[in-house]
């Protein structure tokens, strides 16, 4: 078995002098770029659940007052029954 070589060893500095900037500064604006576009996605999701929540609590309130409004009506009316004669 051989034993690794020091000469080798890549370097991080190394590889950052290998890299152009320009290639770094255009990597760095399209990382910015998704981030912004995550952003705007992410506050989107906000809004549409905001609003889906407000619908939910629309038709509940409709609901409720739909019910109050049957319960009002069957309260003035007598129903017949079998009992009643």
């Amino acid at each position: 078995m051989r034993k690794a070589d020091g000469s080798r060893r890549v370097d991080g500095n190394d590889v950052l002098q290998q890299v152009e900037p320009v290639g770094l500064i255009a990597s760095l604006l399209r990382v910015r770029d998704d981030l912004v576009v995550l952003l705007r996605l992410g506050e989107a999701r906000n809004d549409l659940v905001l609003d889906l929540g407000t619908v939910v609590e629309l038709e509940r309130q409709a609901d409720i007052e739909r019910a109050c409004k049957i319960s009002k009506f069957l309260a003035g009316r007598q129903l017949p029954t079998k009992y009643n004669k």
